[in-house]
């Protein structure tokens, strides 16, 4: 896996956990796609949510919400009798985030990384009020979830996207998990107030670019193949480079914003969150 482990993982072995068998509520179903036997996605409204199923249990992954808990713990009801549920929520907006969606109180095991929960503990009567809760378990550098037969790795990235980057990698499925650095609706919601750079962005995505053999879920949209991960790592490079020859010749930002250096990419990149301005406008604040 080419990504660096800065400490010793922890192995969580399967959990005896309680039947998850809530009705399932009246809302908007959201059908999931089979990225590979025994991985399901659901773009959801917030995101995408992740489910990968072994013989050990299930792996949810992703911004859960309270609106899909119920439908998710009956789809994979439908995939495997074992009750062991394991959780990492995924989110780097604490604000709208749902923290654990009601899966502690299910009995699921809920983690998610040190920075999210730090983030989330300053919402608990909101997801009191949502019948959520922070999630319990925090790791810092890495974790490793085995499912009988899956292995699952989330490790922590360079503060590329903020400061709580993390990448999760399907080991056997070969399916990776780019969450925010891969934003899948256009350019990146990058945030230098919470530590994210364009550079620590960039080495993210450098070992994925050329991996054909793998697939990629970015924050929302379908899966996509090393091409697309190429093509986006690729941008970057080329609107960074841009706004970098810029500021080293003095521009002010509104001045290089209003130069367009995403002009070329705007086609297939500009029609997501994040207009092209507000990206060059936050590489400029981080480039070097």
């Amino acid at each position: 896996m080419p990504v660096r482990f800065r400490s010793r993982c922890v192995t969580f072995a399967a959990l005896a956990l309680a039947t998850l068998s809530a009705p399932l509520a009246a809302q908007e179903r959201t059908p999931p796609t089979e990225v590979t036997p025994g991985l399901l996605l659901y773009q959801t409204p917030v995101g995408n949510v992740i489910v990968a199923i072994g013989t050990a249990g299930a792996f949810i992954l992703g911004p859960v919400t309270t609106a899909n808990t119920a439908q998710v713990q009956a789809d994979i009801a439908q995939r495997t009798q074992v009750a062991a549920r394991y959780v990492l929520v995924t989110t780097h907006d604490a604000a709208t985030s749902q923290g654990d969606a009601g899966w502690t109180r299910l009995g699921a095991f809920v983690a998610t990384h040190e920075v999210m929960q730090g983030m989330l503990r300053g919402q608990v009567g909101r997801l009191a009020g949502l019948g959520a809760d922070v999630p319990r378990v925090s790791f810092s550098e890495v974790l490793k979830f085995s499912l009988g037969g899956q292995e699952i790795h989330a490790v922590r990235q360079p503060a590329g996207i903020s400061d709580g980057d993390v990448l999760v990698h399907f080991e056997n499925m070969g399916v990776v998990f780019l969450g925010e650095s891969f934003a899948g609706d256009g350019y990146p919601l990058m945030d230098s107030t919470q530590g994210g750079t364009v550079d620590s962005l960039i080495a993210t995505l450098n070992p994925w670019a050329g991996r054909g053999r793998n697939k990629f879920v970015g924050a929302r949209g379908p899966a996509v193949t090393s091409a697309e991960v190429t093509a986006y790592r690729d941008m970057l490079v080329a609107v960074r480079d841009l706004v970098r020859i810029a500021k080293r010749a003095g521009q002010p930002v509104a001045q290089v914003i209003a130069t367009h250096p995403t002009a070329t990419f705007d086609a297939r990149y500009g029609h997501g969150r994040v207009t092209g301005g507000a990206f060059v406008r936050e590489v400029y604040r981080t480039v070097r």
